[in-house]
């Protein structure tokens, strides 16, 4: 057993780099990476996708290290919404008619307006989460001329598709194969390592020398 238990923490040398890079400037959060990689390598646990999509989706979300200010909780927001949409439901009903008919009484009105209110929010929180990512972006790059706002916005994008994608997965929402799991889970490993631990200057002029070379 602790043979098998060492084969699974066993990390390559780019998941090995990746995870030193995510110690030294986000601490604890590696470990939520390596608890992840923990998971996928042990082929026999069961329900091992929504396990390391749980912790991914930690990591991501706590990356920025800014936290959304999200209101109150998404339960209670829906529990607002619940009774005046019953409400509205009960007058439908009581009308006598089997489906709704275009009038718009006071009931379905007060839920409309509520619910305007609700996804309106929604959207806001979205957006503020988008730039708290573009803003840690932002910080991490270390060259004086900074990525043009187009190309941030980009970067962002990508890591809230991911975040969604490991989501819907540890939600059990989105069932994804081996294959589709571990392409989200290589893309993101791609993503970090070029923010958290880009390759030097001096990498890059060596491969342009042997280049010319050929």
């Amino acid at each position: 057993m602790p043979d098998d238990l060492d084969a699974r923490l066993q990390l390559t040398p780019t998941q090995q780099a990746l995870y030193d890079a995510l110690l030294e400037k986000h601490g604890a959060l590696a470990e939520l990476y390596r608890a992840a990689i923990a998971i996928l390598n042990d082929a026999v646990m069961l329900d091992r996708f929504p396990l390391a999509a749980h912790e991914l989706r930690e990591l991501l979300e706590k990356l920025p290290g800014e936290e959304v200010d999200l209101g109150a909780g998404l339960n209670a927001k829906v529990k607002a919404l619940e009774p005046l949409w019953k409400q509205a439901d009960e007058q439908e009903q009581a009308s006598g008619q089997e489906f709704w008919t275009g009038q718009v009484t006071d009931a379905l009105r007060a839920f409309l307006v509520a619910a305007q209110a609700f996804f309106a929010e929604r959207t806001g929180m979205a957006i503020t989460r988008n730039q708290v990512l573009v803003r840690y972006l932002h910080g991490l790059d270390p060259a004086q001329v900074k990525l043009p706002k187009e190309l941030q916005q980009k970067n962002a994008q990508q890591l809230m598709t991911l975040r969604k994608f490991f989501t819907e997965v540890s939600h059990h929402r989105l069932t994804a194969d081996e294959a589709a799991f571990q392409d989200r889970v290589g893309q993101l490993e791609g993503f970090l390592s070029a923010h958290l631990n880009p390759r030097p200057t001096e990498d890059f002029e060596a491969i342009d020398a042997l280049l010319r070379e050929k």
